[in-house]
């Protein structure tokens, strides 16, 4: 069986015939030929070996920056929930004392019970609509783009071939 460890990719004696010169041969017209600028099997195996690493090393990279990227959002998550119910319990409470304020400053002034009654409704309603449309007019903005960004492999890229630029 042959030996390719030292196989070369150039050929050791002539490759055409063309007359170019004295030998008749193109072989012939490379003044100071060597072996040493020949490339052999076990470079470039060793050259294909590098690639598969550096492969599997940028691959690695990306698997690290998407699990980065998804317990950020998981953690974000967890903090937003616990954010959202604190602040929706104290905004709840908040505003039982203001419309039970509201309710005992129009019963002092000697409103009709059912006048109040429907002030503080009125009052609610209107409340709750602004809050509802604040609510979705920002959820537009709420998105998994950096989650998504990583998967594409575009996370952390900063310039015109970002998407925030497009």
């Amino acid at each position: 069986m042959a030996d390719f460890t030292n196989a070369s990719f150039r050929p050791h004696g002539p490759v055409s015939f063309r007359p170019t010169r004295d030998t008749d041969w193109a072989y012939a017209c490379i003044p100071d030929h060597s072996d040493l600028e020949d490339t052999t099997f076990r470079e470039a195996f060793d050259a294909y070996k590098d690639v598969v690493t550096i492969k599997k090393a940028q691959l690695a990279a990306l698997s690290d920056v998407v699990n980065s990227e998804t317990l950020l959002l998981k953690k974000s998550a967890l903090v937003t929930a616990i954010g959202l119910g604190g602040a929706f319990v104290l905004s709840c409470i908040c505003w039982i004392v203001i419309n039970a304020a509201i309710g005992v400053a129009l019963d002092r002034a000697d409103v009709h019970l059912g006048l109040t009654t429907l002030a503080l409704l009125a009052l609610n309603g209107v409340m709750i609509a602004f809050f509802v449309r604040m609510v979705l007019t920002s959820y537009k903005h709420v998105t998994i783009g950096p989650l998504m960004s990583a998967l594409l492999g575009e996370a952390g890229v900063t310039g015109p071939e970002s998407k925030e630029d497009r």
